[in-house]
């Protein structure tokens, strides 16, 4: 923000409206001529207005696992302490596909981080920012460890007779994750096969005023 009285721009935004009018110059734009007032929609936010605001989109992809007996599938979301950025779920959809059953499944925003046996980037879906690469990641993994119980700050969602080989929707969309912050996705049976199907977010750069 601005010191100075009445000059409150918030940085994204004002990069955003420099871009746009084709403003030269590091300083903040502090003011404009009357045929150039702009305006802030949020209700009506374009997607190829994002990367002007510092926003880009990714997708995981297909993450998938088979069934390993005694072992649970899970896939972690994660946005690692100090990325500086804040992350915004917006689709996606986990699906068991074989194995045990009954196929549960559950997502847990704050469980423990666990090693995993793989860890994959987003793919950026703005063709201005190709190489790109996410701060978050999806680490995915398999281990007899179940995750139980829900602790202060936690919250999970289950099911607990999720069909096989058919998508469940993510009921997760617009949970913003903060740097330190994470969300698992997990079968509730041993050896069973599942996949964390292009789950998709936004990232953009988070502001000391967001800041707890």
């Amino acid at each position: 923000m601005s010191d100075q009285p009445g000059d409150g721009y918030l940085y994204r935004y004002n990069e955003g409206v420099k871009k746009l009018l084709n403003v030269k110059g590091g300083e903040a734009l502090k003011e404009v001529g009357p045929e150039l007032v702009f305006g802030v929609t949020l209700e009506d936010d374009r997607e190829e207005f994002a990367f002007l605001l510092s926003t880009i989109k990714y997708s995981s992809g297909n993450v998938s696992f088979t069934a390993l007996p005694a072992n649970f599938t899970k896939f972690q979301f994660v946005n690692p302490a100090g990325s500086g950025v804040l992350a915004t779920i917006i689709g996606g959809w986990f699906r068991p596909t074989g194995g045990a059953s009954p196929y549960g499944i559950d997502i847990r925003v704050g469980a423990t981080i666990e090693a995993p046996s793989s860890t994959v980037l987003g793919t950026a879906l703005d063709t201005r920012a190709p190489q790109k690469s996410s701060a978050c990641s999806v680490q995915s993994l398999q281990s007899a460890t179940a995750i139980s119980g829900v602790t202060a700050g936690q919250f999970d969602i289950n099911n607990s007779a999720a069909p096989g080989n058919l998508d469940v929707p993510i009921p997760l969309l617009g949970l913003v994750v903060a740097p330190g912050g994470n969300v698992t996705f997990f079968t509730t049976a041993v050896n069973v096969a599942a996949n964390l199907g292009a789950l998709i977010w936004r990232e953009r750069p988070i502001e000391d005023s967001e800041k707890k």
